[in-house]
């Protein structure tokens, strides 16, 4: 990345550190990008007894208070069959039937997504939460279902 090395090159060039500040915080990375401002205040502080130009004052600010970007839902891929299994126990426990449903799997197949995908379904109706949970490491169950 042309801004990375930049701000590698010249740690101190405040066009390269916003520029690698606004592309992470594009990315999604906030804390990352407020990390490379408070990097820069410090040395800019250190070597120069100086404080950032307000143009990087001002993004700095922008990234700490306003609201991330509103991500577009991701389409479920390849897991319509384990939905519709998933759907049917939801609708089980919608009619007062317990139960406890694992999801695991190796990291990225997409375990997260599915569940998600049930929060998001019209299907579950008012009556049925949807809610993470990966504190347990003997099952991790990603979601679970109570009446509310």
């Amino acid at each position: 990345m042309a801004y990375q090395r930049a701000a590698q090159t010249d740690p101190l060039d405040e066009e390269a550190v916003r520029g690698l500040m606004r592309v992470y915080g594009r990315a999604g990375r906030r804390q990352l990008a407020l990390q490379q401002y408070t990097q820069l205040c410090q040395l800019l502080a250190a070597e120069l007894g100086a404080a950032p130009q307000p143009e990087t004052s001002a993004l700095a600010t922008t990234l700490r208070d306003e609201p991330p970007p509103a991500r577009a839902p991701l389409a479920l891929v390849g897991r319509q069959r384990e939905r519709a299994m998933l759907i049917q126990w939801l609708e089980r426990a919608a009619l007062g039937h317990g139960g406890l449903i694992c999801v695991e799997g190796e990291p990225g197949i997409g375990k997260t997504r599915l569940l998600d995908s049930l929060a998001e379904s019209a299907e579950l109706g008012a009556t049925t939460k949807v809610q993470a949970s990966s504190k347990r490491p003997w099952c991790n169950p990603a979601k679970s279902v109570t009446k509310v």
